[in-house]
Order: structure tokens, then sequence, then C-alpha cells
């Protein structure tokens, strides 16, 4: 409980209301959480993962059904954006078909509830060990056509460091994302994951990645920003004293564009 305080505290402190991803862990249930999304959802707005693409591969179909079905139960009116699916290309989340069938059956029932959508894509630029799991082709032929006509967001994964410290140009980001608003014409879209995937990284490493991913001018359509540092409990906290983190993310908040 002393970490939730901490963590409400970090949140409310910032220089605009943030969104904050709950991810709910496929070991725990519903009222596990229900501490903190009360304690969250006054002071942010609120994207809901019911399956992490962690565990996707470990959850059948119908369980993927039965456990959004309960989430929606429990925290529907709470909830602002419910993220329907978690990294959806990766190669990890096993058959294609059976991500599909999960994220499918989660997007009508959600959509039916009268709630916002969002699918989170992972951004693999000559980095998947498999070609038939490119972000772009991969959404463009596996995504049946009621999500591409209704999702409200599309969102994109990129974590440098898993990808040959790649670090795309301003240019190819805008083509990224512009192709993405072509593919999604009413979804605003942006950044669904950014970050150091490991937690030891050095500090000036993730200070240096916070700025440039939260900063990027991109201007392709209905390109909202978003980001959703993975790691901001760890990252960001304890707050107060001063934290370096939170102080780089608070700027690049109140930063304009260059």
């Amino acid at each position: 409980m002393s970490a939730l305080h901490q963590l409400t505290a970090s949140l409310r402190a910032l220089p605009q209301q943030p969104t904050a991803r709950v991810v709910f862990d496929r070991d725990k249930s519903t009222s596990d959480y229900a501490a903190a999304v009360a304690a969250l959802q006054p002071i942010s707005y609120l994207m809901a993962e019911p399956v992490d693409s962690s565990e996707v591969a470990a959850t059948s179909p119908a369980e993927y059904r039965t456990r959004t079905a309960a989430l929606l139960a429990s925290f529907g009116t709470r909830i602002d954006i419910w993220e329907i699916g978690n990294e959806i290309n990766g190669e990890w989340l096993g058959p294609t078909s059976d991500v599909k069938a999960k994220v499918s059956d989660a997007y009508r029932q959600v959509s039916a509830a009268g709630f916002r959508t969002a699918i989170t894509l992972y951004y693999n630029p000559g980095c998947s060990p498999d070609a038939e799991h490119r972000m772009l082709p991969w959404a463009k032929e596996n995504l049946p056509e009621e999500l591409k006509q209704g999702l409200d967001y599309v969102l994109v994964s990129y974590y440098e460091d898993d990808c040959n410290h790649y670090r795309p140009p301003l240019s190819e980001w805008n083509q990224v994302f512009t192709e993405l608003a072509r593919l999604f014409p009413n979804a605003k879209v942006g950044f669904g994951e950014n970050g150091t995937p490991d937690l030891d990284a050095p500090l000036d490493r993730k200070l240096e990645q916070l700025t440039h991913y939260y900063t990027l001018p991109i201007s392709a359509p209905r390109y909202m920003g978003g980001h959703f540092w993975w790691h901001y409990a760890e990252d960001m906290l304890p707050y107060p004293p001063a934290n370096a983190m939170w102080t780089a993310l608070a700027h690049a908040l109140t930063t304009p564009p260059p």
C-alpha cells in the first residue's frame, strides 16, 4: 500500500493528467486490483490490459473471453481505454489464428459494452526472427476489417535495446504512423510502450531514451503521443525525494517539440 501511495503521489504531481496502464496479471483475481483502480482512477485516465503479451500463449481463447468479461464486469466504467491485445504481432503469442480469435472476441465484448478499444503492435524493423510477424504486413493481413474500422487507438511498442539498438529516424516514424493512420482510419495512433527492458540499464541511457521518444515531433495524421514508459512504477519511484527519471518525464511533457 505504501508503494501505491507513492505511485499516486508521483502521477498526481505530473504537469498534465496522465494515462496510466493497469496490467492485470493472469495469476491474480480481479479483486486484487480493486484498491489500485480506486486510487488511480481519480487522478489519471486508465488503460487496462487484460492479458499481457507474455501471457497470451498460455491463455486459451475461452479463458481470454472469460477474463475479459470478468474484468469488464468489475471495472468497466472505471477504465477509459481497454487494450484488447498487447504486442499482438509478436511471434511469442502463439498461433496467429488463436491471437486473432482472442483479440476479436475481446473487441466485440468491449465494443458491445460501449467502451473504447486499443491494440498495441510490436515494431520490429529487421529484428524479428520471423518475417511473417513484421508489424505493418502482419496487421494488414491478419486484423479483421471490423477492428481496422472500429478501433479507437492503435499503439506501437518499441524497445530499441531489443532491436539491435536501432533508433529509427524521424522520417521512419512519420512513415510508420502515417501508414497506421491509413490502415486504421478512425483510430488515433501513438506509442504504447517505450523504455529499457533491463531494469538495471544505466540511468543516463534511460534518461536519454525517455527524452528522445517523448519529444519526437511526429506529424502523422491523428498522432497523439502516448509512450507509456513500461517500468514507470520502478523507475519513477521513490517520489519524493527528487527522482531524475520523474523529473525528466515531467520536463518532456512540457517541452514543445523542436
